[in-house]
């Protein structure tokens, strides 16, 4: 954005600067020893010519820019001015998930691969969230694919993780991209199947098929319906009896400390007075 600013700056700089160029040729003109007392018509028209084609320049160019904002979107590792709203239901069958299946407390990481933001939380506070609260059964923790649509490098990358569960290893090589954002290739594909201990073959024909690229699609549709855009972005909340549909009391976007984690965990884990 900064960028941007600069040459919408820019531009603008150039317009204002022409405009005086030709304004100043006019009064050196209307002023020279020797002259007319008024320009001649046809140095004016080529004066006014040469502003119109300025001018016409600098609007193609405001024009430029703002297509580059609009195709832009929100970047993944940039934190959306609003947040989502909370109080929303969610269905989680059949999502990866860390932690015990009968916490009745939940955390739902929209995430990507390619994220900065998202390699940070996975490196600095997901370990405490670990300690402190799936070790002990409290907290389930579950992850929702949120890959950048322009960028078919992340998209891949969730549909790695997602053909590595197939044998079993989700979390192997989701550990493994946030550790090693390199871009897939068959080069790292090979470093990483090597890495977590996977069949090369069918790891290989689940991502020729690309039979996740729906389910991924429909996350990132999810994701939009609930005013999410940013990465990652944590659903808080409690799951009902049957463990897959979560009602979320707090949703929050950007690495936060685990102190926030803490003090919405705590409250929800905190025994009502009816019990």
């Amino acid at each position: 954005m900064a960028l941007i600013r600069f040459r919408t700056s820019r531009a603008v700089a150039c317009g204002l600067l022409l405009l005086g160029s030709v304004l100043r040729g006019v009064a050196a003109e209307t002023t020279a020893p020797g002259s007319k007392s008024v320009a001649t018509i046809e140095s004016l028209e080529k004066q006014i010519a040469e502003l119109r084609e300025g001018q016409r320049m600098l609007m193609e160019e405001l024009r430029q820019l703002r297509l580059e904002i609009q195709g832009s979107g929100v970047r993944k590792d940039v934190v959306p001015a609003e947040e989502p709203k909370p109080f929303v239901t969610l269905n989680v069958r059949g999502e990866p998930f860390r932690g015990s299946t009968n916490a009745h407390v939940a955390v739902v990481v929209f995430s990507d691969f390619n994220c900065s933001h998202c390699a940070e939380f996975e490196r600095e506070v997901y370990p405490k969230l670990e300690e402190q609260y799936l070790r002990t059964g409290k907290v389930r923790l579950l992850f929702r694919d949120l890959p950048d649509r322009n960028d078919a490098d992340a998209l891949a990358k969730s549909e790695a993780a997602r053909c590595a569960g197939e044998q079993g290893r989700f979390w192997d090589m989701h550990d493994l991209l946030y550790l090693d954002q390199s871009p897939y290739s068959a080069e790292s594909s090979a470093k990483w199947i090597s890495a977590i201990g996977i069949e090369a073959e069918p790891f290989r024909a689940c991502m020729e098929s690309h039979r996740y690229r729906d389910p991924i699609r429909r996350s990132l549709a999810l994701a939009d319906r609930m005013g999410i855009r940013g990465t990652p972005t944590f659903l808080i909340g409690t799951c009902d009896d049957s463990g897959i549909v979560i009602r979320s009391e707090e949703i929050f976007t950007g690495v936060e400390p685990i102190k926030k984690f803490q003090a919405v965990l705590d409250r929800l884990l905190k025994p009502t007075s009816g019990n």
